[in-house]
């Protein structure tokens, strides 16, 4: 449960971060439907968890003292893996819509779509931990759940740390790859806040 809800107040924090971003134009005009699906689909996601994990044992303690009866834990984390690859999609995606809108050099709109989208690299990992759910065998949770477990620490990490290179340090190299091999800069600075097109008189 601690897993899911790290990842859920994470995922709380790029939402937010998202809204401060995009605060003008068609994007902003958008903006609060799109939040508020998201911050509903994450939320789903932490309470659904929680009452999973509160009510897979009889009783509760069950589950750390053995003296009970749970459910079998597969399933629980299979479905709490596949709701979190869907909301990592979602959110690393959507503000795609709003980079589009933006008045910037193609130069721009390629380094801030590769911010946005490093998170995509989380929603791999979070794949493949799904994909070692699968292969945890009911009779032997604790010698199959190794490898699960082992990218559950992964992905929580990696998404710690691409969501931070993503706004800080990842934003000069990401500018000088793409200056270098895919389209040179202009004349205009990289820090340089433009607005929708639809803003012009704002």
């Amino acid at each position: 449960m601690a897993w899911t809800a790290s990842l859920c107040l994470l995922k709380f924090a790029l939402i937010i971060l998202y809204g401060r971003i995009f605060v003008s134009g068609t994007g902003r005009r958008h903006a609060i439907w799109i939040q508020s699906a998201a911050f509903t689909a994450v939320g789903g996601l932490l309470m659904g968890s929680i009452i999973y994990y509160l009510t897979a044992c009889t009783p509760v303690s069950a589950s750390w003292t053995g003296l009970g009866k749970c459910k079998a834990p597969q399933a629980g984390w299979l479905g709490t893996g596949i709701s979190n690859l869907i909301t990592d999609v979602i959110i690393f995606s959507v503000p795609i819509v709003w980079v589009v809108d933006l008045q910037m050099s193609l130069h721009n709109k390629i380094v801030v779509s590769t911010q946005l989208f490093i998170g995509a690299i989380v929603s791999i990992i979070s794949f493949t931990r799904i994909f070692f759910v699968l292969k945890v065998v009911p009779s032997n949770v604790t010698g199959t759940v190794v490898r699960a477990d082992i990218f559950s620490c992964i992905e929580l990490n990696m998404a710690i740390v691409f969501a931070s290179l993503s706004g800080i340090a990842g934003r000069e190299a990401i500018s000088n790859f793409v200056h270098r091999f895919i389209v040179p800069r202009t004349n205009r600075s990289y820090g340089e806040v433009y607005r929708p097109s639809g803003d012009a008189n704002i």
